[in-house]
């Protein structure tokens, strides 16, 4: 009790989340506080929540049924709409099952967490085990929470791959001992607006015997012609996929599913408590949806426009310093950095009447604040118009200024198109282009009096002195090779075996040499540790203790073991 008083009173004081408070849902215009609005962070992406269609087709769904379903599918609540929906899902994923749920997240929860456990359930109806089985899941780091959650609570091993990175997630597959193995990834990442790399992942899934479970709350509707989702945007099909999707986006209702092969979704029905033990979504929810899906086929124009408009964006981006996150589905986030900054842009937004949400930590690292921009079917050119004008008011606070018509550098045209350059340094780099030609011609000179200079040092050494320091750096490059190796394949603990090879530079070289292969192993360790994307964001701190605690013990070494290099040349001599 006393803690949580504590907590309350804090929250009177501070304000970590502003709840504001809507007359309207967005279409993609809403009313706020008496004042118009045009939301730039939607999920309602073909606009679909307010069209007269769908809501008439929830008014015969609540004369038809009411306004909820107060029971559980088990127990009495089972009505032939869920079927006839859940079919219509399967036929949509081109799979042979589906289940409803009421929300996404609770059927990422359920799922994920049931998945493990199905043989324990099945043993309760007479299902007699051949074995006990293992299974692991192999997760992207930037899945959503439900993802995280779901696999956190079926008390299977887990393991996280680098951020859409098929190498990492081959280790981690290849070095498995489970005897099921589940890859669980976003189909579009949410805060990113990326698409996770199908096609490899379902590559692994076949050569390492694995399922994949593809959340793909926002490809559902949008990507692919008919709006089939990630796999239709690959052309990808396969037995091992299993795919989830969300009713409350593109189909602008209510409710998750997931879509596989038969024998999946019936084991789910037995062992999921998400689907069993509570209420599904409400019945015209349900009608509602079904019409959705047809609407989504009927209008093509819908997801034509959607399209168009998010084209149009990007173009109109082009030419303002601002580095957008990824430029692939209708999530276009403008990185800002410094999260202070991103709640300025949104408030200076608001006060233009555009709503954009400024996405801060937990939910992506610090330091890689954005504004999450999300286009829709229902945006105008001139509302995108007005939407950029302002941005372009206001670049300075990027380090921007006017666009101008001049040539940049070639590797400033590259690095701007790269989603992690900083405005400001892209400024500052186009600023020094009539310098770099003189700039060019100093480093050849530099570069050949270095070389000479080093050529006169390395004709003074003697013999014994050359074999020294070429023993040195080839222990130092080896233990950083170690080093890579080690964390690319993520082997727990082994950090420590690298004492032995600084014990060795310690007693053979002197402690400045000890000292480099420390500096070289530790931020080897840290580069991997930050990676990818250079986050520096640690999703275990035990990993940065464990570097912490390495680096200590082995600087205690290079000074209790290590003499000066000058005394350890005249012992030798």
């Amino acid at each position: 009790m006393r803690e949580f008083k504590a907590i309350s009173q804090w929250l009177a004081q501070e304000t970590p989340h502003n709840l504001s408070i809507v007359d309207s849902l967005p279409d993609p215009t809403f009313w706020a506080a008496g004042h118009r609005q045009v939301s730039f962070s939607t999920n309602n992406y073909l606009a679909l929540a307010s069209s007269p269609r769908l809501i008439a087709a929830a008014r015969r769904g609540l004369d038809t049924y009411g306004v909820g379903n107060c029971e559980s599918r088990l127990l009495g609540g089972n009505l032939e709409i869920y079927h006839a929906l859940e079919n219509k899902l399967a036929k949509l994923k081109r799979k042979d099952g589906a289940v409803l749920f009421a929300t996404g997240y609770l059927a990422n929860l359920g799922v994920l967490s049931s998945l493990p456990r199905t043989g324990r359930y099945a043993r309760i109806y007479g299902y007699r085990m051949s074995g006990v089985h293992s299974y692991a899941y192999f997760g992207d780091e930037f899945n959503h929470l439900s993802i995280r959650d779901g696999i956190r609570n079926s008390g299977a091993e887990r393991h996280t791959y680098r951020h859409c990175d098929i190498d990492h997630l081959e280790a981690l597959l290849r070095s498995s001992q489970a005897d099921g193995k589940i890859i669980a990834t976003d189909g579009v990442f949410s805060q990113d607006g990326d698409i996770a790399p199908l096609p490899d992942l379902l590559a692994l899934a076949e050569r390492y015997d694995a399922m994949l479970y593809v959340d793909d709350a926002h490809g559902t509707g949008v990507l692919g012609a008919h709006g089939e989702g990630t796999s239709e945007h690959f052309g990808v099909t396969s037995e091992r996929l299993i795919q989830m999707g969300t009713l409350s986006k593109a189909y602008g209702a209510i409710g998750g599913f997931i879509a596989a092969d038969k024998y999946i979704t019936e084991i789910l029905r037995l062992s999921c408590g998400a689907y069993g033990f509570t209420s599904t979504l409400p019945p015209d929810q349900a009608v509602a949806v079904s019409e959705a899906i047809d609407a989504s086929r009927d209008e093509p124009q819908r997801r034509a426009q959607l399209w168009n408009n998010q084209r149009y964006f990007i173009k109109r981006m082009a030419q303002l310093p601002y580095s957008l996150v990824a430029t692939t589905t209708p999530i276009v986030p403008i990185m800002i950095g410094d999260e202070s900054l991103s709640d300025k842009f949104s408030n200076l937004l608001r006060a233009e009447g555009i709503h954009v949400d400024a996405v801060k930590f937990p939910a992506v690292p610090m330091g890689k604040s954005r504004l999450r921009v999300q286009l829709n079917a229902g945006h105008s050119h001139a509302q995108i118009d007005h939407f950029v004008e302002v941005l372009e008011d206001h670049q300075h606070l990027v380090g921007g200024k006017k666009y101008h018509t001049q040539p940049r550098p070639i590797f400033a045209k590259a690095w701007a198109s790269s989603p992690t350059a900083r405005p400001w340094a892209i400024a500052a780099f186009t600023a020094l282009t009539p310098g770099l030609n003189a700039a060019r011609s100093a480093f050849a000179g530099l570069r050949d009096k270095a070389a000479s200079a080093f050529g006169r040092t390395f004709r003074s050494m003697n013999p014994h002195q050359l074999e020294l320091r070429a023993s040195l750096a080839l222990v130092t490059l080896a233990s950083a090779i170690l080093v890579a190796i080690d964390l690319s394949f993520d082997i727990p603990h082994s950090i420590f075996a690298y004492l032995l090879p600084i014990l060795f530079v310690a007693t053979r070289f002197g402690r400045l040499e000890a000292l480099v292969v420390t500096t070289v192993i530790g931020l080897c360790e840290a580069f991997f540790l930050y990676a990818p994307k250079y986050s520096f964001y640690v999703e275990d701190p035990r990993d940065l203790a464990e570097l912490a605690i390495f680096c200590a013990i082995a600087s205690l070494i290079t000074q209790f073991f290590g003499e000066r290099s000058e005394r350890v040349e005249i012992r030798r001599r």
